[in-house]
């Protein structure tokens, strides 16, 4: 029932830690972690958690979504995080 959830906060996850994997993992060499690409896409989270309320009236429909949409979802909120971030650094 709870595992659309838990799908969510993996694609929030995957969006936040697997770029920084891929380049270290093409680099071949110890990257270390900046924080500061984070902040966009927790900002983007909290935002999107404070605001489900008003944006899906039935907050139980999203326990029926399957494993893809939770994921892709998640993963689309922290990216529009990160893009929305890129755009103000500019």
């Amino acid at each position: 029932m709870y595992m659309s959830y838990l799908y969510v906060f993996l694609g929030i996850l995957a969006r936040a830690v697997l770029p920084w994997l891929l380049k270290m993992y093409e680099s071949k060499e110890k990257i270390d972690w900046d924080w500061t690409y984070l902040r966009g896409q927790l900002i983007a989270v909290l935002v999107i958690v404070v605001a489900i309320p008003l944006l899906i009236t039935d907050l139980n429909s999203v326990a029926g979504w399957d494993w893809q949409t939770a994921w892709l979802a998640g993963y689309a909120v922290a990216d529009v995080g990160r893009m929305v971030e890129k755009l103000a650094l500019k």
